[in-house]
C-alpha cells in the first residue's frame, strides 16, 4: 500500500515538488516532513486567495451600491405608468432607467428628476394592452448617450440590481 506522501506527491512531478520546497525554504518556512510543507503551501495559498476574493467582492459591492432602486419593490405589481424611485451615493452621478419588456428589448425611460441624492422617473410598462406581463427595471450610470432601445445593457457601467415587476391587468 502506498504511503500518504506517495499518494499526495505522486501527483506532482519531482521538479515541481523541488521547486515548491525551494520556494518555501527561501520564504523561511520551517517544516517537519513533506506533508507539513504541502499543508502550509495549500493553507497560505487559500488564505491569500480568500483575501483577494474578499477584496474583489467588496469592490464590486461598493460599485454596485452606488445606485439602487427603492420603489417599486421586487416582484410587485405596477400600472402601465408608474413612478420608479431610487437613490445614488454620489451627487454628481448621472442616472438612466431602463425597462426590459416582452419584446426582448431594454427601453430607455424619460430623464430623471432629482431631489438631493434621490431620483425618480415616470416609467411606462408595456403598450396599451391590458395583459399581465413581466418587466425588469434597472438603473445605470451611463458613460455615453444611451439609445432609445437596445438588446443588451451597455458594458462597463455602474448599475443597480434588477427589479422584476408585473404589469397589472387593466
Amino acid at each position: 500500500m502506498p504511503s500518504i506522501r506517495e499518494l499526495v506527491f505522486g501527483l506532482l512531478p519531482n521538479a515541481a515538488w523541488d521547486g515548491i520546497k525551494y520556494l518555501w525554504t527561501l520564504s523561511g518556512v520551517v517544516t517537519v516532513g513533506s506533508i507539513v510543507l504541502l499543508q502550509n503551501f495549500i493553507g497560505w495559498f487559500l488564505l491569500v486567495l480568500g483575501i483577494v476574493m474578499l477584496a474583489l467582492t467588496a469592490a464590486l459591492q461598493r460599485e454596485r451600491g452606488k445606485i439602487s432602486i427603492k420603489l417599486p419593490a421586487n416582484k410587485s405589481e405596477v400600472r402601465r405608468e408608474e413612478t420608479v424611485r431610487g437613490v445614488v451615493k454620489e451627487a454628481s452621478t448621472d442616472v438612466q432607467v431602463l425597462v426590459y419588456s416582452n419584446d426582448y428589448l431594454w427601453h430607455k425611460q424619460p430623464a430623471t428628476k432629482w431631489r438631493g441624492l434621490a431620483w425618480s422617473v415616470d416609467c411606462t410598462f408595456g403598450d396599451n394592452g391590458g395583459e399581465r406581463r413581466k418587466h425588469s427595471i434597472i438603473a445605470i450610470c451611463p458613460n455615453a448617450p444611451v439609445p432609445k432601445t437596445m438588446k443588451e445593457l451597455p458594458k462597463g457601467v455602474t448599475r443597480s440590481k434588477s427589479v422584476v415587476v408585473y404589469r397589472r391587468e387593466n
